[in-house]
């Protein structure tokens, strides 16, 4: 019940607002109490799984083409997006029906009016799948770059299924870095990859293999134009504004708020280094006495 013809019409107000949230990938919403300022909203959905659980129970190309189809379900980020709204959750937070494994939105997590983050945020959704952590992540992308990246995996997995030849490896090698990552190769490491470089792990400790190319391995390192800021423990993407060699950040905060920026310089693998480890790692690996899956490619150096 709501007291008062006040409080009437912020429930009737609120609730035209969640009725324009009804989409296929988002939780149904069972009701709403405003029992004073702060708006409660109950959310149910018939039975859920995680989608972690549901993925660690899959092996092979099959867990790999699932995985990116339930990322490339991103008409929620979408819509919610498109309501000035944005949506961020742990990976116990992802859910899917139980019937038709749809990805549900909203039913765990958190909505709030970040839309300008829907791009990172769903880049990180798909690592902390990835990783099982809620690692604190995602890059500077913008939404629709994130959408076309996961569609175009979609479509290299595809291939890859139905016709295992040269040319759909390439593609599919490509499409297979969004499964690596730094926490896999690198954490715990004294000695991080640089950009370009071949070796392997041995503890904590990085062994390069000692090569001469004649080409370029990294792209020289440049300024990236997204920094984060942390704020309550979540980071929000900032993206700055380029004038000639110089970066102009704006910040809403108040005069007694701390400000964490963090801002970087980065440089990443070339194409060719790219080839040459696709080419190479097998007489590699041999030459040296390694198991080639313990090879790993620099990708970029923060």
């Amino acid at each position: 019940m709501v007291a008062g013809d006040a409080g009437r019409e912020a429930f009737e107000k609120e609730l035209e607002v969640r009725r324009d949230l009804l989409h296929g990938h988002f939780a149904r919403m069972l009701g709403i109490a405003v029992p004073s300022r702060r708006t409660k909203i109950i959310i149910i959905e018939n039975v859920t799984i995680s989608t972690y659980d549901y993925l660690q129970g899959l092996k092979g190309l099959d867990y790999f083409l699932e995985h990116i189809r339930i990322m490339c379900e991103h008409t929620g980020y979408q819509f919610l997006r498109e309501h000035g709204g944005s949506w961020r959750g742990g990976y116990r937070d992802i859910v899917l029906s139980v019937n038709d494994k749809r990805l549900l939105m909203g039913g765990f997590g958190s909505i709030d009016g970040h839309w300008k983050d829907s791009g990172r945020r769903m880049d990180e959704a798909c690592w902390r799948l990835t990783h099982g952590e809620d690692l604190n992540g995602g890059g500077s992308e913008s939404f629709e770059e994130y959408a076309d990246q996961f569609q175009r995996a979609r479509t290299s997995l595809t291939k890859w299924s139905e016709a295992k030849t040269v040319d759909n490896a390439h593609d599919l090698w490509q499409s297979l870095e969004m499964w690596s990552g730094l926490s896999e190769r690198d954490e715990g490491k004294e000695d991080s990859p640089p950009a370009g470089e071949i070796g392997w792990g041995e503890g904590n400790k990085w062994i390069p293999i000692p090569l001469v190319h004649r080409f370029p391995i990294a792209s020289p390192p440049e300024y990236s134009i997204s920094a984060f800021r942390l704020r309550e423990g979540q980071r929000e993407r900032i993206v700055g504004t380029q004038i000639q060699e110089m970066t102009r950040w704006s910040i809403d905060a108040s005069l007694e708020e701390p400000i964490h920026l963090r801002t970087y310089v980065v440089s990443y693998r070339t194409e060719e280094m790219s080839n040459f480890f696709r080419a190479s790692a097998l007489p590699l690996a041999r030459e040296i006495g390694v198991d080639v899956r313990s090879l790993c490619l620099g990708m970029f150096l923060p």
